[in-house]
């Protein structure tokens, strides 16, 4: 896709994907340590967004790290952060759509990305694209979700089911799919990779938790599927009002949409 899904609320956004990364990683850690990226030399993350990912990464001492997003608000914070750590010269941000970059062939001995193939409108040339850029041996290490669905808050609620059909079905229209991480195994072994091997992660918390929190910063958003005719301003403010009710519940119990560790090797 040409634009960040949520373009004109970027600067929000930078807050909660900072928080966002905090929520989740242990699980990123783990897919880190999985798939051995500390001990690359050449890292690349399409949909790397502010970075910070690529913090951690540079952080161990990673020799060349390649950021690829569409936002420029994100590249621009990104190029900021690198220029303040003086690590130019081991950083290349790019300004980018992962289908439209240029990339070297043969190059890279990791790529990794989180949720970001869920929103790319042709994953099987994104892939395609990876694997020319990885060199012999290289790892490409993905988390992405899969069953989106799967995504409840206990006991049910018919509001909040409809609210994440909803989320579901937006991103659906915009070209991505929600559910990539059960399809990605096929497509990678399809496109040459080898050694293929998927893990789930399901998480789930109460109310006053990073998770509940990341759930609540996350509805911040859904303003979205009025703007777009999917939901109306009634449901949405019955959402809000459930997750407030909720959030004085310490029963209520939040679950995520299934995550999927996968990692492949060409």
């Amino acid at each position: 896709m040409s634009k960040y899904v949520l373009d004109d609320r970027e600067n929000s956004e930078l807050e909660r994907l900072a928080f966002q990364h905090e929520v989740w990683a242990d699980e990123t850690r783990r897919l880190f340590n999985k798939a051995n990226l500390k001990g690359a030399e050449r890292i690349l993350e399409p949909g790397c967004g502010p970075g910070y990912c690529i913090r951690e990464f540079a952080n161990e001492g990673i020799k060349e790290i390649w950021g690829v997003d569409s936002s420029e608000l994100f590249i621009n914070h990104l190029k900021k952060w690198v220029k303040n750590q003086q690590i130019e010269n081991r950083i290349k941000p790019l300004c980018s759509d992962l289908l439209q970059v240029q990339l070297p062939e043969n190059y890279f001995d990791a790529c990794y990305c989180r949720w970001l193939l869920m929103f790319v409108p042709d994953v099987e040339k994104a892939v395609q694209k990876v694997y020319a850029s990885l060199a012999p041996g290289g790892v490409f290490a993905i988390m992405e979700y899969g069953p989106f669905l799967n995504i409840s808050i206990s006991p049910p609620s018919k509001t909040f089911d409809k609210i994440y059909e909803g989320v579901f079905q937006l991103i659906s229209n915009w070209g991505g799919n929600p559910d990539i991480g059960l399809q990605l195994p096929e497509i990678l072994e399809k496109t040459g990779f080898k050694n293929v091997q998927a893990s789930s992660i399901s998480k789930s918390a109460n109310p006053g938790s990073q998770l509940w929190k990341w759930i609540e910063m996350t509805g911040s958003n859904h303003k979205n599927l009025v703007e777009n005719g999917i939901i109306d301003l009634e449901d949405l403010q019955a959402y809000e009002n459930l997750m407030n009710t909720r959030s004085k519940n310490r029963d209520s119990v939040f679950t995520a949409p299934t995550v999927q560790h996968i990692t492949a090797y060409k």
